[in-house]
């Protein structure tokens, strides 16, 4: 089926706490089968969010970037993504430049959809 929707689970649990990682992949599997979507990849992170440089986050962009993986990252909230906002804002938006939507369970599709200089150069200085 051409047009089925592919999904990336990304999840992140700062304690690391297997039950807790378990339990949110999950719950990202769910909310991928009740919203139509093919799941094609996960990644997943422990630790601290406050840092973009983290490994399941670098295989989330690797895939992105392809731009034949995925249309959405599928994420419990968007705290999972990153607890910095202006990097997590800027994350977003170069998943959005590579086609691929940021869909949270919490928030809904977040979209970083209007030209804007300041997230520009934030995308600009951090290594994705």
């Amino acid at each position: 089926m051409g047009d089925e929707k592919r999904a990336w689970t990304y999840y992140r649990v700062a304690n690391g706490d297997p039950e807790l990682m378990e339990a949110q992949r999950n719950e990202l599997l769910r909310h991928a089968k009740s919203l139509g979507y093919k799941v094609v990849g996960e990644s997943y992170d422990t630790g601290s969010g406050r840092c973009m440089d983290r490994e399941g986050i670098k295989e989330v962009s690797a895939a992105a970037a392809s731009g034949q993986q995925m249309d959405a990252v599928l994420i419990k909230k968007v705290s999972c993504l990153g607890r910095d906002i202006l990097p997590t804002l800027a994350y977003i938006a170069q998943l959005n430049r590579w086609g691929v939507e940021a869909v949270s369970i919490a928030e809904g599709t977040i979209r970083i959809t209007a030209p804007n200089e300041a997230i520009d150069n934030i995308i600009d200085t951090i290594q994705m």
